[in-house]
């Protein structure tokens, strides 16, 4: 049922994955692509991560269930969201969270994973995002950060032209994790 269509797209939802923000993408160039082996267009997602795989029908698309009182078998993320959840959900409103998650332009595959402990911290971290809520100030906080780090960037290239150096180009993102980090330890 419903356990099943999770677990497919979290084992493969990152086949579906928009990872060309470009859209430059073009089989010929990439065959080794997933999405390419299986002969998928842009948009498309693999038969898994369709509910009429696992044995539902259009109708029950928007059917409310009640998943109150069910055990997440221990599982983070999304089982253990429903089986607390206070309200009913359609199938419809889960399938669109899943898409959301694991076919954004974000493709995580940690299902080959062997512990259990390892997969509940993955999947606890993608199902339910912090980042996703932070608020205004904190994130100009982080957009401060990475102008200081493009700024000093810059300074340094210009006072030392003639020195090898290392710079930050691609790796700008490791800015806010650093701090956070830092955050976390002191």
């Amino acid at each position: 049922g419903v356990s099943h269509l999770i677990r497919s797209y979290q084992t493969n939802g990152h086949f579906a994955a928009s990872l060309d923000p470009l859209g430059i993408h073009n089989p010929d160039c990439f065959p080794q692509r997933p999405s390419v082996q299986l002969n998928l267009a842009p948009g498309e997602y693999p038969p898994e991560l369709d509910p009429v795989h696992h044995g539902f029908a259009e109708t029950d698309m928007d059917r409310q269930l009640n998943f109150k009182g069910t055990s997440s078998g221990g599982n983070k993320g999304y089982l253990e969201e429903l089986a607390g959840a206070p309200n009913k959900l359609t199938l419809r409103q889960i399938t669109d969270q899943l898409r959301k998650t694991y076919c954004g332009t974000l493709g995580v595959e940690y299902m080959h994973l062997t512990s259990a402990t390892k997969i509940n911290w993955i999947r606890e971290r993608v199902e339910t995002p912090r980042w996703l809520f932070y608020d205004k100030e904190k994130k100009q906080h982080i957009f401060e950060r990475l102008c200081f780090a493009d700024t000093f960037e810059n300074f340094l290239a210009q006072k030392f032209n003639t020195t090898k150096r290392f710079g930050l180009d691609g790796g700008e993102a490791i800015v806010p994790g650093l701090k956070d980090a830092i955050d976390r330890a002191s």
